[in-house]
């Protein structure tokens, strides 16, 4: 898809990889874009920010809660009032806050969805719309990456990737016209996590768990910035295939990984549950110790 005339909805467009791209969107020569975010001080001075550069009619600030269903159908109703239609929704809002769990979720899995089956709906050809593309914002945290002492983050963006991978069938593309994508940023410097003396860049579910966070941000490259991120997801808007899941990172051009289906795990969990069938739980310490003392 060519950016080009077409309509965007930003969520977490305020401030980072979201108002980067954003940006990146309107100097491609969308028609317009709201930037949806549950800051309204930081949404609205950015809009205004963009007035003035691409022009006043170039972009719009809805305030949106993506755990708020009612908000986020509200937001795509008054991009669809303001401009016409949504061709382009970058489904980005997310945080990293180990300490509350229950939010941290809520934005980033629950978001996300609810954000993606409002896009459908009202993107979808079988819903008289035009089709379009979603990119789905997940981390490299959701296939093994980033850091290991953020579990509740971690397992949130891979909720993200896989929710995405679902949409490798071309069923729902045939019926909707509608592309599904994700980007797994690297580490990447962003009000998320911020770059900051030294300080814990993320929130962790227990405090004694940051000098081990320390040492893990040490072991890191440099982060990224946030326009090699927003130039990847424009990327993905014009060649990624629905279903697909793309890294970005260290400041280098994105790349597609492939998650292993079940599938192709099963002969290796086959051999493991002949030995559970075959030997006592005492016997397979026995073996496992050789196999290890070879």
């Amino acid at each position: 898809m060519d950016p080009n005339g077409k309509i965007a909805l930003v969520t977490g467009g305020a401030s980072g990889i979201g108002l980067a791209t954003a940006k990146e969107l309107l100097q491609q020569g969308v028609q317009g874009l709201s930037i949806c975010d549950v800051n309204v001080t930081k949404g609205e001075t950015e809009v205004k920010q963009l007035q003035q550069e691409f022009g006043k009619s170039k972009a719009i600030f809805i305030k949106t809660d993506v755990t708020k269903d009612e908000e986020v159908q509200a937001a795509f109703k008054q991009t669809i009032k303001q401009y016409g239609g949504v061709d382009i929704v970058i489904n980005n809002a997310g945080l990293c806050n180990d300490k509350k769990v229950e939010h941290c979720i809520s934005v980033n899995v629950i978001g996300i969805i609810q954000t993606a089956f409002a896009a459908l709906k009202y993107m979808g050809k079988d819903q008289e719309g035009k089709g379009g593309v979603i990119v789905n914002t997940g981390s490299i945290a959701g296939m093994g990456g980033g850091c290991m002492v953020t579990p509740v983050y971690n397992a949130s963006k891979y909720a993200v990737a896989n929710y995405c991978m679902l949409f490798q069938s071309d069923y729902i593309l045939r019926t909707t016209g509608v592309r599904v994508i994700c980007i797994c940023p690297g580490y990447t410097s962003t009000e998320i996590f911020p770059i900051s003396d030294g300080q814990p860049p993320i929130v962790t579910a227990r405090d004694e768990w940051a000098p081990e966070l320390n040492r893990q941000v040490e072991m890191l490259l440099a982060p990224q910035r946030v326009e090699n991120v927003s130039k990847a997801i424009l990327k993905m808007i014009r060649e990624a295939k629905t279903g697909s899941l793309w890294v970005s990172e260290n400041d280098k051009p994105p790349y597609e990984v492939k998650m292993p289906p079940y599938a192709s795990l099963k002969n290796s969990l086959s051999l493991l549950s002949v030995f559970h069938l075959f030997l006592q739980e005492e016997e397979m310490s026995d073996v496992l110790g050789r196999v290890l003392d070879l």
